[in-house]
């Protein structure tokens, strides 16, 4: 793991109910996936009385933004998206 302009990152949050929406109100993901970094670790597992998450780092080659948006847009169904979804990070 490094950073490069010539790719994508996200995040992906998975976990218990509402973990992927909590996660966003309780961390921000770029600062996160920082410390996964600073870590050296590409999955990291939040389990405290308000939630249990697993983050998993994926990096890709330079992904189109419309590309990313067409997937939103198209194929991710919003209430799913309380439970898991993925942050892109912009390096």
């Amino acid at each position: 793991m490094g950073e490069s302009k010539n790719k994508t990152v996200f995040l992906y949050v998975k976990g218990d109910s509402y973990s992927a929406m909590e996660f966003l109100e309780k961390y921000n993901p770029k600062e996160f996936y920082q410390q996964m970094v600073e870590e050296d670790v590409d999955e990291k597992i939040i389990n405290d009385d308000d939630l249990y998450a697993e983050v998993d780092i994926y990096e890709f080659g330079e992904v189109d933004s419309n590309f990313i948006q067409f997937i939103r847009d198209k194929m991710v169904h919003y209430d799913d998206t309380k439970h898991s979804d993925f942050f892109q990070i912009e390096l």
